[in-house]
C-alpha cells in the first residue's frame, strides 16, 4: 500500500508537471498573427466631390486659356501675313515669307512651352491635393484602427442604376483596369465619404476656398 501511494503521488506530480509545462510552452509560443484591419477608398470619387479639386480644375483651365489666347493671337497674325503675301507683288514676297516663318516658329514655341508649363502646373496642384487626401486617410485610419487602406478608382455616379452600373461594358472595364478593384468588401470598411466630408469641411473653413456667388 505504501508503494502504491508513492506511485500515485508520483503520477499526480508528473501529470501536474506536464500540464504546467504545456501551458508554459503555449505561453512561450508566438501568437498567431491577426490579419490586418483593412479599409477602402474610392479616389476617383474623392476627386469628384472634394471642393478643392473643382477649384484646381478651374485654375488649370484658366492657365490653358492664357496660352490658347496667345496661340490664337499668333495664328491670327500668321493668317494676316499670309493674306498680305498673297496680295503682294512677287518681288515683295520674300520679306513676308521670312516673317511668316518667324511667326510660325514663335507659334510652335508657345505651343511647346504651353505643354511643358501646363503639365508642370497641373502636376504640382494635383500632387498637393494628393498629399492632403493622404494625410486625412492616415488620420482616419489611425483613429479608427485601420492598418491598411487600399485605393481604387470607380465611377459611382450611376451606382444607384444597376442597369448602367452593372452593364457588361462597365463590368469589363473594371476587370481590365490595371488598378486595384475590390470585388466585394463590407461597406463599413469604406472611408470614402468620411474622407470627403473632412476634406470639404477643412477646405471651406480654411479661407482658401472661393466663396459662393463670387
Amino acid at each position: 500500500m505504501k508503494r502504491l501511494g508513492t506511485w500515485t503521488a508520483a503520477f499526480v506530480l508528473g501529470w501536474l508537471a506536464g500540464i504546467c509545462g504545456w501551458h508554459w510552452l503555449r505561453a512561450q509560443a508566438p501568437a498567431t498573427p491577426r490579419p490586418p484591419t483593412i479599409a477602402f477608398l474610392n479616389y476617383a470619387e474623392v476627386m469628384r466631390q472634394y471642393a478643392e479639386c473643382n477649384d484646381v480644375r478651374k485654375l488649370i483651365q484658366a492657365e490653358e486659356q492664357k496660352f490658347l489666347d496667345q496661340l490664337q493671337a499668333k495664328q491670327k497674325e500668321i493668317d494676316e501675313t499670309r493674306k498680305q503675301w498673297a496680295a503682294a507683288d512677287p518681288s515683295q514676297r520674300d520679306p513676308l515669307e521670312r516673317k511668316i516663318k518667324d511667326l510660325e516658329y514663335q507659334f510652335n514655341n508657345i505651343r511647346s512651352d504651353a505643354q511643358k508649363q501646363l503639365t508642370r502646373f497641373a502636376n504640382e496642384r494635383w500632387s498637393q491635393v494628393y498629399f492632403k487626401v493622404w494625410n486625412k486617410v492616415k488620420a482616419i485610419a489611425e483613429s479608427s484602427g485601420y492598418e491598411v487602406v487600399f485605393r481604387f478608382n470607380e465611377d459611382w455616379r450611376d451606382a444607384n442604376k444597376p442597369e448602367v452600373f452593372y452593364h457588361p461594358d462597365r463590368v469589363m472595364a473594371r476587370l481590365m483596369a490595371s488598378n486595384l478593384w475590390p470585388m466585394y468588401y463590407n461597406r463599413t470598411a469604406d472611408i470614402t465619404a468620411q474622407v470627403i466630408n473632412v476634406l470639404n469641411r477643412e477646405y471651406q473653413g480654411s479661407g482658401t476656398a472661393p466663396r459662393s456667388g463670387n
